[in-house]
């Protein structure tokens, strides 16, 4: 598994699944106690052995954290660790879901790494 930069990654590959995960701005993470929400889906890729190329963007202005998967194999694993339900791909992408990243979901995600 390699995690690339997000440009490199789009030129590598530029038909990439993604998983979307969607956030309040307003919920604050303390990072003195606690992994940031992008720290913890990284911990979740390398627990679930992702193999082959990703990237991770937190994208706070929108409230969004975008991963993005080489392969669809990688893309299903991680889907089904956050429970992301399909949406639709927008043109250029081999496919998309969404999951709400709440507390409730950041703290099952936490539970489930320790």
């Amino acid at each position: 598994m390699a995690t690339m930069s997000g440009p490199d990654f789009h030129d590598k590959h530029p038909h990439a699944h993604l998983v979307i995960g969607e956030y309040d701005r307003a919920w604050v993470i303390n990072p003195e106690t606690e992994q940031t929400r992008l720290g913890l889906l990284m911990r979740l890729a390398k627990a679930i052995d992702v193999t082959g190329d990703y990237t991770m963007t937190d994208k706070v202005a929108e409230g969004i954290i975008q991963v993005s998967f080489a392969t669809a194999e990688d893309a299903s694993g991680f889907a089904y660790a956050v429970q992301a339900k399909p949406s639709t791909s927008d043109p250029g992408q081999a496919s998309k879901t969404a999951f709400d990243y709440d507390r409730a979901a950041y703290d099952k995600i936490r539970r489930a790494l320790v």
